[in-house]
């Protein structure tokens, strides 16, 4: 399913495309700004141009709408709680998560995942 808020992945240079990969691969982490620019082998201004250019996000706030993304996905297909999902992100506050969550998709984790499986049950029954 597209999320609203899912960050564009399109026509990337190699630089950011690498490192969109990295966020990928480490959604359970946290990485400032500088570590990312590190790995683009950018200082973190240019880097931080450089990714807004290509992506329309700062570096920190498309890894964020990566890991909501991953959390929708988690809420969707599991039956884990906001909190276990939330600490499989990297965050350890469930509640500082849960605003997050709140603030990027506009419903809580309990309506979304209610809206999200109200809506399967209704394509599995045809309506």
């Amino acid at each position: 399913m597209d999320n609203p808020f899912t960050p564009p992945l399109t026509h990337h240079s190699s630089n950011v495309q690498q490192i969109i990969e990295l966020m990928l691969r480490g959604l359970d982490k946290r990485y400032p700004l500088y570590g990312f620019a590190n790995h683009a082998n950018l200082s973190p201004v240019s880097f931080a141009r450089l990714f807004r250019q290509k992506t329309g996000y700062s570096p920190i706030g498309y890894f964020i709408r990566l890991k909501i993304q991953r959390a929708c996905e988690l809420l969707e297909t599991t039956e884990m709680t906001v909190g276990a999902i939330g600490e499989s992100l990297g965050y350890q506050d469930p509640y500082y998560f849960s605003r997050l969550f709140k603030q990027l998709t506009h419903f809580s984790s309990t309506q979304y995942r209610g809206k999200m499986r109200g809506e399967a049950r209704i394509l599995t029954e045809g309506g």
